[in-house]
């Protein structure tokens, strides 16, 4: 999305990815910037990002899906990606302007990037549709690390939000069903 050249091949892949959203009844679709440009300002590469999401907004409107942009953080995992920051997703997803443009809020990357993960899911619940959980360090099951996973499903439910929290969690400590017994006594 940070590159002009670009949006054409987007725009079709979107449209084919939608299709098959709709035969799954799937009604999210992840959407990525891409890696920083370090031949173009950040501010222009913020505009071109806006600009392929306004190409792309009308599709997702038109197909009922919401388009939701994932922030990953560029310390650990990500080295060079552009949409690093909830402050600066939140930022496009307004200039966009568009209720099927809204932000996938990943607590492990937001935690490594900036931290604050409570007061900014809150601060920013309007635009977040989607949610991807896992602790921090070493993307293991919630428990596993720093994050106080109980205050922070709270804070999600206390926000009134009531749609998908999903766990991406891939380097868990053990099999998927100690994986989702340590998530749930988070919830307590």
């Amino acid at each position: 999305m940070v590159n002009p050249k670009d949006h054409d091949r987007i725009v079709r892949q979107f449209e084919q990815r939608v299709k098959l959203a709709k035969r799954l009844n799937c009604k999210r679709l992840v959407g990525l910037s891409g890696n920083e440009r370090d031949d173009v300002s950040h501010e222009q590469q913020t505009e071109y990002v806006v600009q392929c999401l306004k190409r792309l907004a009308p599709i997702a409107e038109a197909n009922e899906v919401i388009l939701v942009m994932e922030t990953l953080n560029p310390l650990v995992d990500h080295k060079g990606f552009f949409l690093c920051r909830t402050d600066h997703a939140q930022e496009i997803i307004r200039e966009v302007g568009s209720p099927h443009v809204k932000q996938l809020f990943d607590i492990y990357h937001q935690q490594i990037t900036e931290g604050n993960v409570i007061r900014n899911l809150r601060d920013n619940i309007d635009n977040i549709d989607h949610f991807h959980v896992a602790d921090n360090p070493g993307r293991k099951e919630p428990g596993t690390g720093e994050l106080n996973y109980t205050n922070i499903f709270q804070a999600i439910v206390d926000t009134g939000y009531q749609d998908f929290v999903a766990l991406e969690c891939g380097h868990s400590t053990g099999n998927h069903e100690d994986t989702l017994r340590a998530t749930l006594a988070c919830l307590a």
